[in-house]
This record gives C-alpha cells, sequence and structure tokens, in this order.
C-alpha cells in the first residue's frame, strides 16, 4: 500500500514537474521570483567518518544540496536573462548517533544566454558565508572564510547541469578544494 501511495505521489510531481517545465519553453515572463534546487559533489574531503563496521564517507567541501530563492529579468522577453538568489547549502553524514554536517549560505548572481532548441549556458559569481563544519562532538569543528567562486551552467528549459569553481580556507589554516559539478532544477514564479 505505501509503494503505491509513494508510486502516485512521484508520478503526480513528475507530471507537475514536466508541466511547468513545457511552460518554461513558451513563457513570455520578464520577471519574477526563481526557486532553485540544486544537487552538487565534488571538493576534497573537509572530514572523514569512520564506522564502526570499518567503512568510511567522506564530507566533500562541494558536496550538498541547496535551496535558494531569488529573483529574474529577462528584458523584452528575449533570450537573455538576469537573476539574483540567495540558498542555504547542506550536506550530513550517513552517523545515526551524530549530527554531522557541512553547512553554507550562498548568494549568487547569473546572467543567462538563450540558445535554439531551448538550450541555454549561464555564468555569474557565486559567494558561501557562514560555512561551517559540525563533528557533532565526535570530531574537531570548523569554519571557514567567505568564498567567492564561478559558477557555470548548461541548461534545457528547467533544468541544468552546473560546474563550479571555489576553494575554502578554514580559519584554522588549512586550504580545501571546494568545486564541484551538479544538477539544478529552476522553478519561476
Amino acid at each position: 500500500m505505501r509503494a503505491a501511495i509513494l508510486l502516485s505521489i512521484l508520478l503526480s510531481t513528475t507530471t507537475s514537474l514536466y508541466s511547468q517545465i513545457q511552460t518554461l519553453a513558451t513563457a513570455e515572463r520578464t520577471d519574477g521570483w526563481l526557486l532553485t534546487l540544486n544537487a552538487e559533489y565534488g571538493g576534497d574531503a573537509v572530514s572523514t567518518v569512520l564506522f564502526d563496521d570499518g567503512s568510511t564517507q567522506d564530507v566533500r567541501a562541494g558536496q550538498g544540496i541547496s535551496l535558494s530563492i531569488g529573483r529574474f529579468i529577462r528584458p523584452n522577453a528575449g533570450r537573455y536573462m538576469i537573476s539574483g538568489a540567495i540558498g542555504y547549502k547542506y550536506v550530513t553524514t550517513q552517523a545515526s548517533n551524530a549530527d554531522i554536517t557541512l553547512t553554507r549560505f550562498v548568494l549568487d548572481a547569473r546572467a543567462d544566454y538563450g540558445l535554439p532548441n531551448n538550450l541555454w549556458v549561464g555564468v555569474g559569481p557565486v559567494l558561501h558565508i557562514g560555512t561551517s563544519f559540525s563533528g557533532d562532538g565526535l570530531g574537531p569543528d570548523e569554519s571557514f572564510d567567505p568564498a567567492l567562486g564561478l559558477n557555470l551552467r548548461f541548461g534545457w528549459k528547467a533544468l541544468s547541469a552546473t560546474y563550479t569553481l571555489m576553494s575554502y580556507k578554514a580559519e584554522s589554516g588549512g586550504t580545501f578544494n571546494a568545486g564541484a559539478i551538479g544538477f539544478s532544477g529552476h522553478l519561476p514564479f
């Protein structure tokens, strides 16, 4: 029964998202709000968690799920779009006895250019602030200086592949590559 309910929810969500993607392809909106969900992976290991069974899991500097909200402007409903957003990026581990996390606030600005067949490219600066790692008592906590990087995107309709160039400097002195590749979904409203 649970599987049928979950399948029903998944199908309705997928249908709704596909409908939004189709709508975006023909939208003539010139401005509005933009909700973005990102999933990214990469960068150096900030910490490695050792589990009781001997397995390990790295917490990587570029890894995480983020949710952002911002505004977009598309002058004259043309090929160019400019957007800016603020969000929160989070990653945790599979540890059941501790809440080991790497969190940060994300500020980004982007200029996109529309290509034929609903394809587009985008580029812009991204700033991570308030970046902190919590070992939840099982390891040392660490804070990182604000980090400015560059985000590149290649998209189709409301979906995009991303690449971020960035590095973190720990307040204790170490430097970590926070570059990441990822996937994003964008929902204007």
